[in-house]
């Protein structure tokens, strides 16, 4: 039993040995192409064959030879396509960016009221040619209305004080009132001027001229209509 084990051990040892220098000539080419399994030069040419044979059995589904210098176009293909001489020709050179049209602001003027009011008429509409200081729009301005008001009460006010200190003169000559009271009577009647005059100034910033304040005093009425003129010539847009 002990003989036989040996025996064995000393065959795999023999049989490894031989595979170990059978890889190693493998390796360095030496059975690499006389082996069956090895791409010696008959597998490359082998190989070569099959890779050509889809190509020919292309080019004979075709009915012909394929050409590498030519194209087979379908019906719908040849429709797009233009054969023409070749000649020289001028391409215009086309340039794409992004902007937008609008209008020159150095040539426009936005004309608005610094005031708050509803409009009440349009005198200019889109495209028509105006002039200077004419009526585009007006309004009804309670700012307007609030100034003409003010006026009013302050003509009142001097109107008053103006026959009072006239009536305290002439009681004042006779000493039947002190100069104490004559004097107050004329500084109530410079307070009274002046706020007419203040008055008449708020008006006139609306644009009104000094014939529509006096106007507006004698007749004791309030105009609340802002006419809004234009400031330059030009058109309306």
């Amino acid at each position: 039993m002990a003989l036989g084990r040996t025996k064995t051990k000393a065959i795999a040892a023999l049989s490894a040995v031989a595979l170990i220098l059978v890889a190693g000539a493998y390796r360095a080419g030496y059975l690499r192409d006389k082996l069956p399994f090895g791409p010696g030069p008959k597998a490359a040419i082998a190989a070569t064959d099959t890779a050509s044979q889809p190509a020919d059995a292309a080019n004979r589904a075709g009915g012909g030879e394929h050409h590498a210098d030519s194209l087979e176009l379908t019906e719908k293909q040849r429709e797009t396509v233009k054969v023409e001489a070749a000649a020289e020709h001028t391409f215009p050179v086309e340039k794409r960016s992004v902007g937008s049209i609008d209008f020159n602001e150095d040539l426009t003027l936005q004309v608005f009221t610094p005031y708050q009011g509803r409009i009440i008429r349009l005198f200019a509409e889109v495209g028509d040619d105006v002039k200077k200081d004419q009526t585009l729009f007006t309004i009804d301005s309670p700012d307007l209305l609030q100034a003409e008001s003010t006026l009013i009460a302050a003509a009142g006010v001097l109107e008053l004080t103006s026959r009072n200190l006239a009536r305290l003169k002439e009681l004042y000559q006779s000493r039947a009132v002190s100069q104490k009271d004559l004097e107050q009577a004329v500084s109530d009647q410079q307070t009274a001027e002046g706020n007419l005059r203040a008055a008449r100034d708020a008006v006139r910033i609306f644009g009104k001229l000094d014939s529509d304040i006096d106007s507006i005093i004698s007749r004791r009425l309030a105009d609340p209509t802002l006419i809004v003129p234009s400031p330059i010539d030009g058109q309306a847009s």
